[in-house]
């Protein structure tokens, strides 16, 4: 006769509110650990295209920046 397979199973149990604030809190500190660098130097390289112009002189108007020769000449792959 076949012996019926039986595996145990640990009780489970509800987490308490603390343990998920705490691994909530964990796992989005390691995500803005992981991202902030990456979102600093994009954040730093548009302000810097969009404040220079090809001469690297200081410009407000946005029409004479690196930023905007960049996408004028992007602009015909997304037509």
């Amino acid at each position: 006769e076949p012996v019926p397979f039986v595996m145990e199973l640990p009780n489970y149990r509800f987490p308490s509110p603390k343990n998920v604030v705490r691994l909530m809190w964990d796992k989005a500190k390691d995500y803005v650990g992981k991202t902030f660098g990456a979102i600093f130097i994009a954040s730093v390289s548009i302000w810097a295209m969009r404040s220079f112009d090809p001469s690297f002189t200081f410009t407000e108007n946005a029409e004479e920046s690196v930023l905007f020769y960049l996408c004028d000449f992007l602009s015909p792959l997304f037509r």
